[in-house]
């Protein structure tokens, strides 16, 4: 189940969004070598190729398209296999979307917020 107050957990079992690429925010204000971070995670050999950087207004976002290992798709929706398995579901899967996630982040954050 999610337990984020922030969504309705029957459209977070369909959608997958969240779980098909992951980014990770650099604010441009850290110390170079947290920064020379995104340079290390892009040179993984399998990885970094699918991995980019967009520029955002005082922030770096590596984007990491990788899809996550419990992702299922059928017939155009997306699910996750560990959904309903506390044990193996990690934690900030089961707490997203956060008070500061918007529509960019998740389409189904409820109303009323951006």
């Amino acid at each position: 189940m999610n337990r984020s107050s922030h969504i309705d957990p029957e459209l977070c079992r369909r959608c997958g969004q969240c779980c098909r690429t992951y980014e990770i925010e650099y604010s441009r204000d850290w110390d170079p070598v947290d920064l020379s971070e995104i340079d290390r995670i892009r040179a993984l050999a399998g990885f970094g190729d699918r991995c980019s950087v967009r520029e955002e207004e005082g922030t770096l976002v590596l984007v990491i398209d990788i899809p996550c290992r419990y992702l299922v798709e059928e017939d155009g929706f997306y699910s996750c296999s560990v959904y309903d398995d506390p044990g193996r579901r990690p934690l900030m899967c089961e707490h997203f979307p956060y008070a500061h996630t918007t529509r960019a982040d998740c389409p189904h954050v409820r109303e009323g917020r951006s």
